[in-house]
């Protein structure tokens, strides 16, 4: 009886934390920032010093996919006016990537805080794009240029195969994040294994 009460209460435990575990996941993911990207394309091998005069009014098409990783992560595609929001975010350091491939074209970026001039600055690059810090409430708003190589005569820019999208708005229940993925996969385990050692013993005593 009294393993049967032992087994029950671990049990019990490990769906809490569960359900604890996936509470914090969902809400670590939700905040109040947000990151608004304009995709824009410049001439072909454009090497001037004033790209947001030259480029900023030609937006790129629509459906080129961005991807946000950081505290909250999110991909969109942009809409017909070459934009994407990512909102509902939480605090931290972002990695953004994505627009027009490497192979056709170079990228040059910039970023503003709240629309603020005087707070214009050009992003880390990274690996696979650039990284940018976003406060509680703050908008980062970053004019990402496509600068195109000169292909005449080369491969075609293949057209994009990505679902339209805008604003992006992360649900309330957030995605959370790899590592908080990873904690409640563990905790999943341990809750079927609780359960498991009750189905045995309740088994056993049953047999007695």
């Amino acid at each position: 009886m009294r393993t049967l009460t032992a087994v029950r209460s671990v049990a019990g435990l490990a769906l809490l934390l569960v359900l604890f575990g996936s509470t914090l996941s969902h809400a670590s993911a939700q905040g109040t920032a947000t990151i608004t990207i304009h995709n824009r394309i410049c001439p072909v091998e454009y090497s001037g010093d004033t790209i947001f005069e030259d480029c900023h009014g030609t937006p790129q098409d629509s459906n080129l996919e961005f991807t946000i990783d950081g505290p909250s992560t999110a991909t969109a595609a942009t809409d017909d006016e070459g934009n994407v929001t990512f909102a509902n975010l939480a605090a931290g350091t972002y990695n953004i990537s994505g627009g027009v491939p490497g192979d056709f074209a170079s990228t040059v970026v910039w970023c503003s805080i709240n629309e603020d001039p005087d707070t214009l600055f050009q992003p880390t690059d990274t690996d696979t794009g650039v990284s940018v810090e976003v406060a509680d409430g703050e908008n980062i708003i970053c004019d990402w240029y496509n600068i195109p190589f000169d292909l005449s005569g080369g491969t075609p820019t293949p057209a994009p195969t990505t679902t339209p999208g805008g604003v992006t708005q992360l649900p309330g229940t957030g995605t959370g994040s790899e590592s908080d993925s990873t904690a409640n996969f563990a905790l999943y385990g341990l809750a079927l294994l609780a359960l498991g050692m009750t189905a045995i013993a309740v088994r056993r005593r049953v047999m007695r």
